[in-house]
């Protein structure tokens, strides 16, 4: 996002008021009650994704958010695709069974990486299960045969009658009918969608449980290690080891002051991804407290500790340690071990990436008490890594790294405590629903209604006709995550902390504004195309349903905003969608790419040609705006305004359409 990007946005600013700290903890409100209604009952599987379960065809540490990836971004054909291995599966667990229960879907492809796998048959299969471990049973299959170009034909799969009432997984599996490399063909399940007729279903308001944060302790841990680097009785040591610095603290021997918050023995500082060390689960980094010893990390007092108060926090290994020995984790309180558990991630490949879990405080209830957080580690056998440092300007640097203990982390400990907000019925007249609408590197020279191309943004011209048009803003920060970071709380960058990649993942401890709405019972749903903000980076406070989409294209989030939409439209909500167009990499579809690039400028490699460019700038040279290179760029870069224009106006007619 660049200082003169254009917030395109359909906005409603909250105010500020008093600090809630308010996090919602479930997902879409359930389908309830048994009262006739109009309209069917829907659960978008696209919106489900922490429910799938990835089968065979998919290798180890495949990302779960992959098939809703797009590697072409802007292929233009409809439906939220979940790209396919040839032969692979995706598993939903535990859905609803109403009356007529069936799966609606699109099946197809996004094409093929060479023109020798065209024709290729793949068999597309739904199968079913109950959840009671009931015995599968197959509801579609049909065989297509692979296409260059991006197809789709809908499908539907019906459950039997006697599953209704009851839960089920569904099971959407492809099946090539030769073996084939994984990017050879690319088949696609698209929109996957559990309807029934809604004679007997309807959606009811719900209660949403929240979680209000009483310590977010790597926070504490970071402040407290500042305010000690001028103590007089703290030594602070430092020590290299490979690639990476570290920071031990201790306390002069003999004296027993202690500051009021954190207290390190002997442990390292949090790791704020360095170097990535800690992945999670889910493909991101947690913020943690490290140790490489058999050490006590830290110390955490905690004063009146609330009557529902619960210690949450992920406990994992680095991922470059599998294989190098165990990790113990200890939690105490008031020095009585209330957690304990270890982790070899190299003997059971099911311990790899974080694993979340929780103390439960009611206990002490009313009490002040001491947190303590202890590790220990057990080395089997050394070993040497080969790893890559891409650096932002220059080629990749390989180097070695020698892996001599296990190193162990708590990631992102904090105690919170149920609450409950209840929700409400939107009352449209006096209060509306809101939908912001975040568009990354979007120049303020290209739309129409700035004076731009003409004819290149009709949407965005009737928007801005229709509603405000701002003739002048300043941004907060120049690039995407302090950015955002700010619009979501209203801070600048040196007070929210998102000032770095370093450091671009947003602490719990600050209030956003879906935390707000959520706290004033308004349904929050949000979905980002950029994996900067994302649940891993903690952007997703506050949001009853979020969807990480890394590079989907925004024909694939306003259909998915569409899928959400269709159950929430009776509920005052606000809807956050972050699209990524028109950012690089430049891929505009064919009809907007015409439009645009000449005929001639097509065979050049644009990739080649942005290192040219770039090349020669950082060099002090000029580059003339009729050079053939800056033509292509500004002509593909015009096609995915056009691109994303068009979307927008789609957007627009759901919303009108929903009322």
């Amino acid at each position: 996002m660049n200082a003169r990007s254009v917030p395109l946005v359909l906005l409603l600013l909250l105010a500020v008021g008093a600090t809630l700290y308010l996090r919602t903890r479930v997902g879409p409100s359930e389908i309830v009650g048994l009262v006739p209604v109009v309209r069917e009952s829907r659960v978008p599987l696209v919106l489900r994704l922490d429910e799938a379960v990835q089968a065979q065809g998919y290798p180890d540490g495949t990302d779960w958010r992959a098939p809703f990836t797009d590697p072409f971004r802007n292929v233009d054909a409809d439906g939220v695709p979940f790209l396919m291995p040839p032969t692979g599966a995706l598993v939903f667990r535990d859905l609803p069974v109403h009356e007529d229960a069936r799966l609606t879907f699109e099946v197809g492809f996004d094409g093929v990486s060479a023109p020798e796998f065209e024709g290729v048959g793949v068999d597309f299969v739904v199968v079913g299960a109950t959840g009671e471990g009931g015995a599968p049973r197959e509801l579609y299959r049909e065989r297509l045969a692979a296409t260059a170009a991006p197809t789709r034909v809908r499908g539907e799969a019906k459950l039997p009658p006697e599953w209704r009432g009851g839960r089920v997984d569904l099971r959407l599996e492809t099946a090539c009918e030769r073996a084939l490399p994984d990017a050879a063909v690319l088949p696609v399940f698209a929109s996957p969608v559990l309807r029934s007729n809604g004679t007997k279903v309807r959606m009811e308001s719900a209660t949403l449980e929240t979680v209000r944060l009483v310590a977010d302790l790597v926070a504490r841990y970071d402040e407290a290690r500042e305010a000690l680097e001028d103590a007089d009785d703290w030594e602070w040591v430092a020590f290299t080891t490979t690639r990476e610095q570290c920071f031990a603290v201790r306390i002069d021997e003999g004296d027993d002051e202690r500051p009021p918050i954190p207290i390190s023995a002997s442990g390292l500082t949090p790791g704020f991804e360095t170097d990535a060390r800690m992945r999670a689960a889910r493909g991101g980094v947690l913020p943690a407290l490290y140790f490489q010893a058999d050490q006590e990390i830290v110390r955490y007092p905690i004063e009146d500790v609330p009557p529902a108060a619960r210690l949450e926090f992920a406990i994992g290994v680095d991922h470059r340690c599998v294989g190098v020995g165990t990790a113990t984790f200890r939690v105490a309180v008031d020095g009585e071990t209330v957690f304990e558990e270890r982790l070899d991630p190299g003997t059971d490949p099911g311990q790899r990436g974080w694993h979340p879990r929780a103390v439960d405080l009611a206990p002490f209830a009313g009490r002040s008490i001491e947190l303590s957080f202890h590790g220990e580690v057990a080395t089997r056998a050394p070993r040497t890594i080969e790893l890559t440092e891409t650096p932002p300007l220059g080629a990749p640097i390989p180097y070695r790294l020698e892996v001599r203990r296990v190193m162990g982390g708590f990631g992102r400990p904090r105690v919170v405590e149920d609450v409950e907000v209840p929700r409400r019925l939107a009352e449209k007249e006096r209060r509306p629903s809101v939908v912001f609408v975040n568009v990354e590197t979007f120049r303020a020279d290209e739309p129409s209604c700035y004076g731009g191309v003409d004819g290149l943004t009709p949407a965005l011209d009737r928007l801005a006709a229709e509603g405000t048009r701002v003739e002048e803003c300043v941004t907060a920060a120049p690039w995407t995550s302090p950015s955002v970071a700010s619009f979501f709380t209203g801070l600048h960058p040196w007070s929210h902390g998102v000032t770095s990649y370093a450091q671009s993942r947003l602490s719990d401890s600050v209030v956003t504004l879906a935390e707000r709405a959520a706290a004033a019972g308004v349904t929050t749903f949000g979905v980002s195309t950029n994996d900067l903000i994302s649940v891993d980076k903690g952007f997703d406070q506050g949001f009853e349903a979020w969807l990480d989409a890394p590079w989907a294209n925004a024909r694939q989030v306003v259909a998915t905003f569409e899928d959400w939409l269709a159950d929430h439209r009776d509920f005052q909500f606000l809807a956050y969608l972050h699209l990524f167009e028109p950012h690089h990499p430049l891929n505009a579809p064919g009809a907007d790419l015409d439009r645009y690039v000449p005929d001639d400028l097509k065979l050049l490699d644009p990739e080649a040609e942005l290192a040219r460019i770039q090349g020669a700038l950082l060099a002090g040279e000029e580059v003339s705006p009729d050079d053939p290179g800056v033509r292509l760029l500004r002509g593909l870069y015009r096609g995915e305004v056009r691109y994303l224009d068009r979307q927008l106006e789609r957007l627009v007619r759901v919303l009108e359409a929903a009322g």
